[in-house]
């Protein structure tokens, strides 16, 4: 097995959607210092007894993630779009992607996310500043790379 390294800047990460007939696009123009994030979720509910017992259940989750990229981004204009598709029909698609990290030798799969967060525009600075797009996945499962 080859080692496991710590770079991501041979990520690929593709989204696609049926509802919105998109097939597998690559991300690509992340900003310098930030491609993609993921939230930390809970994973249970808890409750400290006044007799000092931690009680704790299991809860569903959602998974929000941030997409980062520059104002210049070839990508950036796929979700443009795709807001105004989905407010013209006034209803929200599904998305679907998938994370590959070579170097550390995992890759993700993303399913049933809701692009729900867009910086509408970049910020004028000295030079534009990146912009951020968060989806919300139903589910991401891990998958070590053979």
């Amino acid at each position: 097995m080859a080692e496991r390294l710590i770079t991501s800047a041979d990520s690929v990460f593709i989204i696609s959607s049926a509802d919105f007939a998109l097939a597998n696009f690559q991300l690509e123009g992340y900003a310098a210092d930030a491609a993609f994030a993921m939230d930390n979720v809970d994973t249970a509910e808890t409750s400290l007894g006044v007799d000092g017992k931690l009680s704790a259940g299991w809860v569903p989750r959602s998974y929000p993630q941030t997409i980062t990229l520059q104002p210049d981004s070839p990508s950036r204009p796929i979700f443009n779009a795709i807001v105004g598709a989905q407010d013209a029909a006034r209803t929200v698609f599904r998305l679907n992607g998938v994370i590959t990290l070579p170097g550390n030798q995992y890759s993700h799969s993303l399913a049933r996310g809701v692009l729900r967060n867009i910086s509408a525009m970049a910020n004028a600075q000295r030079v534009l500043q990146p912009m951020t797009f968060q989806i919300e996945w139903e589910s991401v499962t891990t998958i070590p790379l053979a």
